[in-house]
């Protein structure tokens, strides 16, 4: 017999799956999104969250977040679409974690209440497209104090020329 929590991942997969076109599956009681075609993700400390977010409204981007509190903090996951410029980890403020392939994030089950994590913005299936990775890098360096940034200004590299 499933129980209550094993039918909410279930049904809750199948709608991320259905509704938004993620890579998601079934993990026992739990819905992970695979990382990867296109989708990357951004771990932001949950401090930050409301600056980046509405830095990104600011900008009429919006992309889903997902709030996940445990006993030490509270951390904040911005879901993005792959692009070319944003490359690594190494571009990350201090305290930011570059989310890809092969990484999984755990996604709130949609009918229980009660969980460590929660949607700050809903996933909308009417606009299923996700913001361009750079646009939330931009935002969430713009909100960091200063000495937390990234040394180098990654968003505006300047082209190499190639010696061969």
């Amino acid at each position: 017999m499933m129980t209550h929590s094993a039918i909410a991942a279930r049904t809750s997969t199948r709608w991320y799956r259905e509704k938004m076109a993620w890579n998601t599956r079934k993990a026992g009681n739990a819905v992970h999104l695979h990382l990867g075609t296109g989708v990357v993700a951004f771990d932001v400390p949950g401090d930050r969250m409301i600056h980046v977010h509405e830095l990104l409204l600011h900008h009429e981007i919006s992309a889903p977040v997902l709030v996940v509190t445990s006993a030490r903090e509270v951390r904040a996951v911005f879901l993005a679409e792959a692009d070319g410029v944003v490359l690594g980890q190494f571009q990350m403020p201090l305290g930011v974690s570059y989310l890809t392939c092969p990484g999984v994030v755990e996604l709130p089950l949609l009918d229980r209440l009660g969980q460590d994590r929660r949607w700050f913005v809903t996933p909308d299936p009417a606009s299923r497209w996700l913001s361009p990775a750079s646009a939330v890098l931009a935002a969430i360096i713009t909100s960091t104090r200063p000495s937390s940034r990234p040394r180098r200004s990654v968003l505006r590299l300047e082209p190499r020329q190639l010696i061969g």
